[in-house]
């Protein structure tokens, strides 16, 4: 095996890495093409055929999407992930500032939060239990907590 050859397959292995960390930080679905290339440079510098290379490569990159749909199918279920999982739970007010906006602990973070429609002039008090109704932008929109 030739020194170009050896290159080209810690190339694809670099490459293959560096999209799956790209992938990390959007949603263009490239980490199955990623796996594919690091598959391809590994079985190259195992000194294995083209052909045979190239279709296990293939099959890597069919079954690595075919988890990404799965993955995507149980989200659509109901598994709800970052701030929309925050709707319908409950939060503390842990401070009221001067422009009428709450700073709220929900799940252990620290949100700004404004009162949903029609709550607007209840009187909110630091401590006060409240309930995410909605999202708007980065700031939740909360009703208190009902007494029960």
């Amino acid at each position: 095996m030739s020194f170009f050859s050896l290159w080209n397959g810690y190339f694809l292995i670099l490459f293959g890495i560096a999209i799956i960390v790209l992938d990390l930080f959007t949603v263009l679905f490239l980490t199955p093409i990623g796996l594919a290339l690091i598959t391809w440079g590994v079985l190259m510098l195992l000194r294995v055929s083209a052909i045979i290379s190239g279709v296990i490569s293939i099959l890597v990159l069919i079954a690595g999407y075919y988890w990404y749909v799965k993955f995507a199918q149980s989200v659509k279920q109901g598994q709800d992930f970052g701030s929309i999982a925050l709707i319908g739970k409950e939060g503390i007010v842990q401070e009221i500032q001067k422009d009428g906006t709450l700073i709220v602990e929900v799940d252990f973070d620290m949100w700004v939060a404004i009162p949903t429609k029609g709550y607007e002039d209840h009187p909110f008090k630091v401590g006060d239990h409240v309930i995410v109704d909605a999202i708007d932008g980065v700031k939740l929109l909360v009703k208190p907590k009902e007494e029960k």
